[in-house]
């Protein structure tokens, strides 16, 4: 069987997905899997058992679009198109739900094309991509993709025991080192976020580190992926001192091998707080404009916090107030008291 997965977006979501991969696998053992993804997050999908990753830049399309490069657009969907219908598959399967993604699927050569019911797309006019619409009763992403893929293979959907992220061990080895020895827990903040809504202050991780370092003689580890969350990360790390570092910005498979080697994760609604969970290391996860019981990680080793304020979940991307009022409604004491009965 030849089985195409479409699931572009960001790192979060292709994280979502991975357990729908998983109960793939164990289906149907020996299928063929092609997966198209954002260039930008395709290191996710590395040593994941995929026999093919099809990565493209949508961004630059669209840039190409809006510069007029239309020789470099065709060129594109000419080799993405090459490259989903030579093979040919079996089924193909859009876990998205947006006109990008039936977009790509419609390049595919496919025996059957399986989405999301039209009221679960993040925009209707996928579905005139897809020829079967999956008859989805879960609302948490995770068991969105896994119901689409069920639909697909006849069978039922259950979320697969164990990891959903495999962590190579050449890039847990290489952290190790890197991290050396520390006698009290290893706690990773993750500090930006893709909204600038969904990010919990500078503060707040100030006194939750300092609270940690001094309870539990915790290390406070300091990733980051893009200069704002560098300086974010330095800020904190000088704020706490000697047992905080911010970490060396590597491969998403080095990040994987870092949040396997914490013993908490704590931060918001962001690819690698859904990272941290897929490798099975416990989290505590802070939701202000986005809905927790829709995205946040599921399980008896994760917290998950909602804002209380009243206009949370809005899904705002921007706060009419300017301010951080959702995240800076989830206070430092409530996540300290989780991060400590984690660890106890």
């Amino acid at each position: 069987m030849r089985l195409l997965i479409v699931k572009l977006s960001a790192l979060g979501d292709v994280v979502h997905a991975l357990p729908a991969l998983r109960f793939l696998r164990a289906v149907v053992p020996g299928v063929h899997v092609t997966w198209v993804v954002e260039r930008r997050v395709a290191g996710i999908l590395d040593g994941q058992g995929i026999d093919a990753v099809v990565a493209i830049d949508t961004r630059a399309l669209r840039d190409d679009l809006r510069r007029g490069r239309v020789g470099t657009v065709v060129a594109e969907v000419r080799r993405v198109r090459r490259l989903l219908r030579a093979p040919g598959f079996d089924v193909a399967v859009d876990l998205q739900g947006n006109i990008k993604s039936g977009v790509v699927i419609a390049q595919a050569r496919a025996l059957r094309k399986v989405g999301l019911p039209r009221r679960l797309c993040r925009e209707a006019q996928n579905t005139w991509f897809t020829g079967e619409q999956a008859d989805v009763v879960g609302t948490h992403v995770v068991d969105l993709s896994g119901e689409v893929v069920a639909h697909a293979l006849g069978a039922r959907w259950q979320v697969p025991d164990g990891a959903a992220l495999h962590v190579e061990a050449g890039a847990a080895a290489a952290v190790a080192a890197r991290l050396g020895d520390h006698p009290g827990p290893r706690i990773a903040f993750i500090n930006g976020a893709s909204w600038w809504t969904k990010q919990w202050s500078v503060a707040s991780f100030v006194a939750l580190g300092r609270h940690l370092i001094e309870e539990c003689h915790a290390q406070i580890v300091l990733p980051w992926g893009d200069e704002g969350e560098r300086r974010r990360a330095a800020e904190i790390a000088v704020a706490l001192g000697p047992a905080a570092m911010v970490s060396e910005r590597g491969s998403l498979a080095a990040l994987a091998a870092l949040l396997a080697a914490c013993d908490v994760v704590v931060g918001g609604d962001t690819g690698p707080v859904h990272m941290a969970w897929a490798v099975g290391t416990p989290t505590v996860s802070l939701y202000g404009p986005n809905p927790s019981a829709r995205n946040g990680p599921r399980g008896p080793r994760h917290r998950v916090f909602q804002s209380t304020v009243e206009c949370s979940p809005c899904w705002g991307k921007e706060c009419p107030t300017g301010e951080f009022i959702c995240m800076d409604s989830i206070f430092v004491g409530q996540v300290a008291e989780a991060v400590e009965a984690l660890l106890a």
